[in-house]
């Protein structure tokens, strides 16, 4: 089954265009949301685990910590290879969750009147839902909202707008 998905680094929302009596699958991918990002000129404590970007398809880790530089170093992608960024070491390590800040727990989605959500999904950080318009009318626009509670307790929010329209078959 595709899943349309949500890049979840605008915070708005994300406009599609469905047919009344679709069911179709709409998920959002928390990852730029929840992740730690390298910054310039910052005080990283030892054992701290960050993203790239653009992404190199690892994490870096720093042992002892320090202060970051101005400008990011080239980063190395061979597991185990170190690069200075600053007064901090970095050593180039497969993708795990000790870079992300948090975690989806759980997540409720919420549609408008007219619209239908079911079969829920967690898969790592992406939540997906099915959303039926079968009780939307056409013309109207829907809102569908994905509340997902993060494992240190707040709540995030990811907002879909539904543009109802027929289509020609």
């Amino acid at each position: 089954m595709t899943i349309q998905l949500l890049r979840d680094d605008a915070r708005a929302y994300q406009e599609v265009t469905q047919k009344v009596g679709e069911k179709l699958v709409y998920g959002t991918d928390w990852t730029d949301r929840i992740t730690r990002f390298w910054s310039p000129n910052t005080l990283i404590a030892a054992n701290t685990a960050i993203r790239v970007r653009p992404a190199t398809g690892f994490q870096y880790t720093t042992v002892a910590g320090g202060q970051t530089a101005q400008n990011p170093p080239v980063w190395p992608v061979i597991i185990g290879a170190t690069v200075q960024d600053g007064a901090v070491t970095w050593v180039c390590e497969a993708i795990d969750t000790t870079s992300l800040l948090r975690t989806p727990s759980t997540q409720v989605w919420t549609p408008d009147s007219g619209m239908i959500s079911s079969a829920a999904s967690l898969a790592g950080n992406v939540t997906s839902a099915l959303i039926d318009s079968t009780g939307a009318t056409e013309g109207n626009d829907y809102y569908v909202r994905n509340f997902v509670t993060m494992s240190d307790g707040s709540v995030e929010v990811a907002t879909w707008k539904f543009f109802l329209r027929s289509f020609a078959t």
